[in-house]
């Protein structure tokens, strides 16, 4: 009895089971714990580094496609006000009933024309106030008709040049125009010419290049979205804060204390995302940008797929090692029991 109970001392078999439970529960508990605070810990890294990332990439997207706009703006305003200075144009629209300095003029026109982006250009001499626009006449000025607010501001209250943005719904296409009055020798208006810049182009261009999901806009001083992707808003002259919400409410905020010419980038407070926002001094215009985000895009990226790589590895080789001390943990009690038994033999032999 005394010789079962060493044994059993030394070598208790129904204690052994619990404590490997045990000690495998605890490791396992451990494991758990440092996956689940290594993985928030990584998921909130990461959130912040996709936002940062995101966030210097739309500010690049938003800072190319300002001076792109501004850029072309500039050029076709330059080549507007030469046309308006031209010596021929200048005695055709003083003149124009007269047919030798009409056929010059066209060729003026037409030169022009070719010159400009969009290869249009619009003309209208104040004396019978016809609207040209590529050589064709396209219909009679009404100067009282609030539609054509544009040619008596152009006319009478404008020195170089001025804006106004239309929609047409039959070809659903959004057009800013730029509008220089003709002054004769004598400094009296005689008439009004310009272009047209497609704006649903040049914002369509945006999209085709861009391969992000945010949205893009170009608003004005009073918050009217002059371009978009959606060309409805721009036709019902909708408020940035209308389409946007709180978002576009916090974005009309930075506006407000945004006086330098530039790039200004913060995250938005009511949803997670981010929100870039720019000037365009050359329209008086702003463009602005936002992209939301979720935990699916945390989720969905490489470093996380090696993260979660990295955690199933470490569980296998944590399996593995508790495998292998086990199996070495049993062979030396098989061992030692074996090791017990002959001495036990030994000494029953030499009794």
């Amino acid at each position: 009895m005394e010789e079962k109970s060493i044994f059993s001392i030394i070598f208790p078999r129904k204690k052994s089971v619990p404590v490997r439970r045990r000690a495998f529960i605890m490791s396992s508990i451990l494991f758990l714990v440092v996956f689940i605070f290594g993985s928030i810990t990584f998921i909130i890294f990461m959130g912040q580094v996709i936002v940062s990332n995101a966030g210097q990439e739309l500010i690049k997207t938003v800072e190319y496609e300002r001076l792109r706009l501004e850029a072309l703006v500039n050029r076709e305003i330059a080549i507007a006000l030469k046309m308006a200075d031209s010596p021929v144009i200048k005695r055709y629209f003083s003149n124009p009933g007269n047919a030798d300095l009409e056929e010059i003029a066209f060729e003026e026109f037409e030169a022009y024309r070719r010159a400009f982006s969009a290869k249009t250009v619009f003309w209208v001499n104040d004396t019978d106030k016809l609207f040209y626009f590529n050589n064709n006449v396209q219909y009679l000025i009404n100067p009282e008709d609030p539609d054509n607010y544009w040619y008596l501001l152009s006319l009478n209250e404008t020195e170089g040049y001025n804006f106004n943005i239309n929609f047409n719904p039959d070809l659903n296409i959004t057009n800013l125009w730029i509008n220089a009055p003709v002054f004769d020798n004598y400094s009296n208006p005689v008439g009004v010419v310009g272009t047209g810049i497609n704006l649903s182009d040049f914002i369509d261009s945006i999209y085709r290049h861009y391969s992000g999901t945010a949205d893009l806009y170009f608003f004005n001083s009073e918050k009217e979205i002059t371009g978009a992707k959606d060309v409805s808003v721009v036709a019902g002259k909708v408020k940035l804060q209308d389409e946007l919400g709180k978002i576009g409410a916090e974005i009309i905020s930075k506006m407000n204390h945004f006086d330098a010419e530039g790039i200004r980038y913060f995250e938005t407070r009511h949803k997670k995302g981010i929100a870039v926002i720019g000037t365009i001094p050359a329209l008086d215009w702003y463009i602005t940008a936002y992209q939301g985000f979720s935990i699916t895009d945390t989720l969905n990226t490489g470093m996380t797929i090696f993260f979660s790589s990295l955690m199933i590895i470490m569980k296998i080789i944590f399996l593995s090692l508790f495998t292998v001390h086990e199996s070495k943990l049993a062979r030396s009690r098989a061992l030692a029991i074996k090791k017990l038994s002959i001495e036990e033999s030994d000494n029953k032999l030499n009794k």
